[in-house]
């Protein structure tokens, strides 16, 4: 079957500061993929063009809000789009394989909406293009992940530079002063190369610590979210391209059978709100 193929478009222009942020996936979830499984499994068959059947992206990007009226790709209140949560390819680690699969679906999603900043969503693992940054990954293993956090996010289309932070099960320690340790290295080093090598915002989209497994306590979750913040900031106050920080995850009381171990529950940690309200202060 021919591929479809999409001109390059222009990318849309950088923003120096990101005060607010509202990313959305252009994934498609999994009960759009019960409720067409043929599709689906054709759209995972068909590997790095993924876009060529053009249903799951279309579907979110031009689909009309109910109470607004408006499409997504039109919707000022959306900032970003996220192409992908995550990805890696064990079976590429030259990183190839993903290189191509997000260069045809950045210039497919600017083909339908030019408007909005786009973001891949990777983890933010060094990869081959810079060997001599692999020292800064949590393990050797991260190198070989597929990914490659400087060549993915030089591919034309890409706006807006994407990080997450999970040394709770990077690392294979629980020793909390070396897991701040690495956030503080891990965080600098792609706020700096954001800025000096790539000259775009960096989003640290994910960051928190499970409790789940009693490895760690809520005053170490604390001290670890104000590392990122604290981090943040300083880089923001010294005019350095900053972006914004996404705590995994805010839930609401009642729904605590959904935890995944992250979730933060303010009425359950009034000290963790206060830990946020001040952050959100200091902007």
């Amino acid at each position: 079957m021919e591929l479809l193929t999409c001109p390059p478009l222009a990318v849309t222009p950088r923003v120096s500061l990101l005060h607010c942020l509202f990313v959305v996936s252009c994934v498609m979830p999994p009960d759009a993929a019960a409720a067409a499984p043929d599709e689906w499994a054709m759209v995972e068959r068909r590997g790095p063009h993924l876009w060529a059947s053009g249903r799951p992206f279309v579907a979110v990007l031009t689909r009309t809000n109910t109470i607004t009226n408006e499409a997504y790709k039109d919707d000022p209140t959306i900032l970003a789009w996220e192409l992908i949560n995550e990805p890696r390819c064990r079976s590429d680690p030259s990183g190839d394989t993903l290189q191509v699969w997000i260069e045809e679906m950045a210039s497919y999603v600017k083909s339908i909406d030019s408007v909005h900043l786009l973001e891949i969503g990777v983890e933010g693992f060094y990869g081959p293009s810079t060997p001599e940054l692999s020292y800064v990954n949590p393990d050797a293993y991260s190198a070989n992940a597929g990914t490659d956090f400087i060549r993915n996010h030089r591919v034309p289309g890409i706006d807006l530079a994407s990080v997450h932070v999970y040394s709770d099960t990077w690392l294979p320690h629980s020793v909390e002063d070396l897991h701040l340790n690495f956030v503080k290295t891990w965080m600098q080093q792609h706020i700096d190369d954001a800025a000096n090598l790539l000259r775009m915002p960096i989003l640290i989209g994910e960051f928190g610590v499970s409790l789940k497994d009693g490895k760690f306590n809520n005053e170490f979750r604390e001290v670890f979210m104000k590392t990122v913040y604290d981090i943040f900031l300083s880089s923001w106050k010294a005019g350095v391209i900053g972006g914004g920080c996404l705590v995994w995850q805010l839930f609401p009381e009642s729904a605590e059978h959904m935890d995944d171990g992250y979730a933060v529950i303010f009425a359950k940690s009034p000290s963790t709100l206060n830990l946020l309200a001040n952050h959100s202060r200091s902007l």
